[in-house]
């Protein structure tokens, strides 16, 4: 028997040291899980404070590129195309980088170094620090998309000035400034009338905003059925017209596209589409033009019996309206202007401006045709037909009375030359083509605003009209008329006939003088944003 116990004492020691080697063995395992758990967790904390950095600069070169446009000096064109980045205090120079060594990690070949490698935080006990720094690259054939590549870093200090990197992040993003006047579309509309901002069939190229204001979220802003559309081209464009208007061929890819850049957006009311009627159109490869919309932004939906399956948009159909925080309001003539009791009252007191009111002069433009010949004039303003159809138009013009463009027997075109902006405190016809004399100066040289108290009205078929036009109450365009410019009003009625707005995106930046909601503002859009 005691043999027996001190086996068995015996091997409860051995099973005692096995286990007691196995719990050394577990508790080391632990240990270097957990020390390299924590490694992981401070590297990964590493690369995250890194990549918050890279956000900084992103963030930091968008706010850049925005200030670029707005304080561009006079008289210069806004552009990101260039190699200077405009301030409220000057401007940054942008030099390109061209590294000797292409095996460089750093070698940032076409790209420009807006702000170098700058602090972005120094941690309290001053062992880290965050820094960022953004480089751009332009896109070849555009003036408002840009690339921006922001680098995060996230540095240890050595203890004696110097610091080891210890993650680096990096963001890519294409930047689009889109400009959202209410001259930078074919039709800007305001509250609406009857439940509707568009009533009728229309066919549209380019871009359309509206507001709706006197909307309900069920109410149909616009419904098209049958030919209606809202397209990014130019096709099917009069032959009079497209021998005219400047060129929107864009480089998408290196391949030359016509594309108008158009966008739809609609802040209170539905979009009804039935039938055939579409927001863009699928895209068709190698015919030379982008048929898809840039956007669609449409908080209150579709409605119609096709509805959102007929909407061809490269964000979807889903994004809501996007400008809210501008607050655009549809702007009156009849509305009080700084110290005017109204914006008309501001024209006629305008200093450049020609004022009609003498009943004769009233009376002649009451019925301006190709035969018809008078001369008005001051210092700075003039109208002036010639006899043989020829319109010549300088500065501001105010007409106390109706304007109206008609046709003479079977002459029905007047041409004109000049950049001025024809008012009238009541109403305007247009029944005539309206055209500019050269082929190749609209709207640079050549462009005619008109504006109106009351409303606008285009009843004559198969006419073809060049300028941009405001009412204050309502555009009426019931015939097949095509116009190359842009429509601005309150409300639109289209009638069945399937009348045309071509959008002529350089109008923006060449307003004839006085046209009112004359201001730029610009929208920076993320066309794309990814870590690389």
């Amino acid at each position: 028997m005691r043999y027996r116990s001190q086996n068995e004492r015996g091997i409860v020691l051995v099973i005692t040291l096995c286990f007691t080697i196995l719990a050394a063995i577990g508790a080391a395992a632990f240990l270097k899980l957990t020390k390299t758990q924590v490694v992981q967790v401070r590297l990964q904390s590493h690369s995250t404070k890194a990549f918050y950095a890279a956000e900084v600069g992103l963030e930091k070169g968008t706010k850049l590129l925005k200030d670029d446009f707005y304080y561009t000096p006079a008289g210069t064109e806004p552009s990101w195309a260039d190699n200077k980045v405009y301030t409220e205090t000057g401007y940054i120079l942008l030099l390109i980088q061209k590294y000797m060594n292409p095996n460089n990690a750093n070698y940032d070949d076409g790209f420009y170094s807006l702000v170098a490698e700058t602090d972005y935080n120094l941690e309290a006990n001053g062992g880290y620090k965050s820094t960022y720094k953004i480089d751009l690259s332009n896109v070849p054939g555009w003036t408002d998309r840009i690339w921006v590549m922001a680098t995060g870093r996230y540095y240890r200090s050595n203890g004696d000035g110097s610091y080891t990197l210890e993650a680096e992040r990096r963001i890519l993003a294409l930047l689009r400034a889109r400009e959202i006047s209410p001259w930078n579309n074919a039709i800007f509309a305001g509250e609406g009338q009857a439940g509707m901002v568009i009533n009728g069939n229309v066919d549209i190229r380019g871009s359309v905003h509206l507001l709706g204001t006197s909307l309900a979220s069920s109410d149909l802003a616009m419904e098209f059925s049958g030919s209606g559309n809202v397209w990014n081209n130019y096709s099917g464009m009069p032959a009079d017209l497209a021998a005219r208007v400047p060129s929107i061929a864009k480089s998408y890819g290196g391949v030359m596209l016509d594309c108008l850049e158009a966008e739809v957006r609609v802040q209170h009311g539905k979009v009804g589409l039935s039938g055939t009627s579409t927001l863009g159109q699928p895209d068709v490869q190698g015919n030379g033009m982008k048929e898809t919309l840039e956007g669609t932004y449409i908080t209150d939906g579709y409605g119609g019996n096709s509805g959102e399956e007929n909407v061809y948009s490269d964000n979807g159909t889903r994004s809501p309206y996007d400008l809210d925080e501008f607050d655009l309001k549809f702007p009156r003539l009849s509305e009080p202007y700084g110290e005017y009791s109204s914006y008309l009252n501001y024209l006629r007191a305008h200093a450049n401006a020609l004022v009609i009111s003498d009943p004769q002069e009233l009376s002649e433009l009451q019925d301006i045709v190709p035969s018809s010949q008078f001369r008005y004039e001051n210092d700075n303003a003039h109208i002036i037909m010639d006899g043989n159809g020829l319109l010549s138009i300088r500065g501001i013009v105010v007409v106390e009375g109706d304007v109206n463009f008609d046709k003479e027997g079977s002459d029905k075109t007047i041409e004109y030359e000049g950049k001025g902006t024809l008012v009238s405190a009541t109403s305007v016809g247009v029944n005539c083509n309206l055209l500019t004399q050269s082929l190749s100066t609209y709207p640079s040289v050549d462009v005619l605003g008109v504006m109106a108290a009351d409303a606008i009205t285009f009843s004559t078929a198969q006419i073809n009209v060049m300028g941009v036009f405001y009412a204050e109450n309502e555009i009426i365009s019931s015939k097949q008329t095509s116009v190359a410019g842009t429509f601005f009003s309150s409300y639109f009625d289209m009638g069945l006939n399937v009348p045309a707005i071509y959008q002529v995106p350089d109008v923006v930046k060449n307003l004839p003088p006085g046209m009112i909601g004359d201001f730029r503002v610009w929208t920076i859009k993320k066309v794309t944003w990814g870590e690389i």
